[in-house]
């Protein structure tokens, strides 16, 4: 059945207001391509690539690979610098992004998995981040241990005051660099680090939860997927359990070596 068939029919309750947003940000992202092309310098050019990069890393081998699924320890400045990192993506807290992860695990495949690949890759990647929680999701939630989450302190303090570190980390620091440093149009440091970043690294994370349709994956191959490529930038630089290599899934569909 094509993903069309499978998605005809059915009814979504959209979270307009989140839509509305996102096509907001997508338009003006177009923009920042327009003017990361036509008018940046170098330098915002380069920087435009390793901010997106540094922000995928909170993502990838933060979010995903060190909170969700636990899959190795770091040191501590490496968990603030992951924490810092995914701030910097604007996509929400790292304790909420990691329930709604473990909620897609525990359930993969299944109408609970808020993220269900087997509805097609256009339900997985858009629909399911445009419509509103489901009245089952408080009671999944409530089956997912997140004890290890509420005692991090790094996810701790990021879930209290994550408006105050976006603002200052995802929004002003970042977009004021450009202008500060080697004198770029705030206009274009404004579209390209601000809306283009925030863009694209938005399909980032909804990119981890699709992968399983893009790729055919399988849950246990997932951690095996493109992006392990990004832990091995800090395999220097984090502490991992001997028994590394060895993947296995607890009863709550964690992901743990």
């Amino acid at each position: 059945m094509s993903e069309q068939g499978k998605i005809e029919g059915e009814k979504f309750n959209i979270h307009w207001p989140w839509v509305l947003w996102c096509i907001y940000l997508y338009i003006l992202g177009v923009y920042g391509i327009y003017q990361l092309i036509t008018c940046s310098m170098w330098l915002t050019i380069i920087y435009a690539i390793m901010i997106m990069l540094f922000g995928s890393l909170g993502l990838t081998i933060g979010a995903h690979r060190l909170w969700a699924h636990r899959t190795y320890d770091a040191k501590w400045y490496i968990k603030l610098i992951l924490m810092l990192a995914h701030t910097l993506t604007g996509v929400g807290s790292i304790h909420d992004w990691v329930l709604a992860h473990r909620i897609h695990h525990k359930f993969h495949g299944t109408d609970k998995d808020p993220y269900n690949h087997n509805r097609g890759f256009l339900y997985s990647h858009i629909i399911s981040n445009f419509t509103k929680k489901s009245a089952d999701y408080d009671k999944l939630a409530k089956i997912i241990d997140m004890r290890d989450m509420e005692s991090d302190i790094y996810v701790w303090f990021q879930n209290k005051f994550y408006i105050p570190l976006f603002i200052i980390f995802g929004l002003l620091l970042p977009i004021n660099a450009p202008a500060e440093y080697w004198g770029e149009s705030i206009v274009t440091s404004f579209f390209v680090i601000g809306f283009l970043r925030l863009a694209v690294l938005l399909n980032v994370s909804w990119l981890i939860n699709s992968a399983t349709h893009i790729w055919s994956l399988k849950p246990q191959d997932k951690l095996k997927s493109i992006f392990d490529t990004y832990l091995l930038l800090f395999k220097l630089f984090v502490h991992r359990p001997q028994n590394h290599g060895t993947v296995v899934i607890d009863r709550q569909g964690i992901y743990v070596q």
